[in-house]
């Protein structure tokens, strides 16, 4: 019994021994995810997204909104001096580009069209970030307050601004210029839709709109409905389907040197 009770007891002690191993694994694996997400998470430093800036060719700005700094990009051409008004593209990012790193809003949409073809866009362009999941409705102060800088800060053609967005930045784009129809000469919007009363508002500036017709994450019946609706207002935009399964219309569309020299050909009067 004595030996049985021995054998017993060093299972019993293999086995806790075991358990608190096991235990000290998960613990670890646990620490190292808190670790990981806590860092992805991390907001970069302000030196951090000054250089990741101007590695990208652009210029890194902030303001004070309620007392919270938000960052934003904007793309100055290197022959800009100043002397001469340039035409302001203001573009507005899609949901997976929120956040509050000052980053993102920048490499989806019309920006990386401007990497490859950065002779195609003699104009200053606008990048506000918004938040994670934040509809750009509930964030007129933000682009009001990049905006409203941006014309301070350069010699900017009043008669030649631009509203351009993607995806959710594309309904964002009804949502502004309804907000603020005098100030647009004409927009752009991709793979997106728009709300018949704001679409009303701005049926008169003129529009390019683009969807592809397999869009299964904003049918291209939305992109359609509002074409529509903007017809049925007085409007004529120009509405371009590509043949396509994904969402991805933007790349294409700021990607056509005709698309980018009509926008520019507009003017107000």
């Amino acid at each position: 019994m004595i030996a049985g009770q021995g054998r017993l007891t060093t299972r019993l002690v293999g086995c806790v021994l075991a358990l608190a191993l096991l235990v000290v694994c998960a613990s670890g694996a646990f620490a190292t995810e808190r670790e990981r997400v806590k860092k992805k998470d991390k907001r970069p430093s302000r030196e951090t997204f000054e250089l990741e800036a101007k590695r990208l060719g652009l210029v890194s700005k902030t303001i004070t909104l309620d007392g919270a700094e938000r960052r934003y990009l904007v793309y100055v051409p290197k022959d800009y001096d100043g002397s001469s008004p340039a035409p302001l593209i203001l573009f507005l990012h899609g949901r997976g580009e929120g956040g509050d790193d000052g980053i993102e809003q920048a490499k989806v949409g019309i920006y990386p069209a401007v990497q490859a073809h950065h002779g195609r866009f003699p104009c200053i362009i606008a990048m506000p970030q918004n938040a994670k999941g934040v509809w750009w409705h509930r964030s007129f102060d933000l682009i009001d307050g990049v905006v409203d800088a941006v014309r301070k800060d350069y010699n900017v053609d009043a008669s030649r601004v631009y509203c351009t967005g993607v995806s959710l930045g594309g309904f964002g784009v009804w949502n502004y210029a309804a907000y603020r129809p005098d100030l647009f000469a004409a927009l752009i919007s991709c793979s997106s839709g728009g709300k018949a009363e704001e679409a009303a508002k701005v049926a008169k500036i003129p529009a390019w709109i683009f969807h592809n017709t397999g869009d299964k994450i904003v049918s291209i019946t939305m992109g359609k409905g509002l074409v529509e609706t903007l017809r049925a207002a007085g409007g004529a935009p120009r509405f371009t389907e590509f043949e396509d399964k994904e969402h991805d219309a933007w790349t294409r569309a700021f990607g056509d040197a005709d698309v980018i020299s009509w926008l520019f050909s507009q003017h107000k009067p």
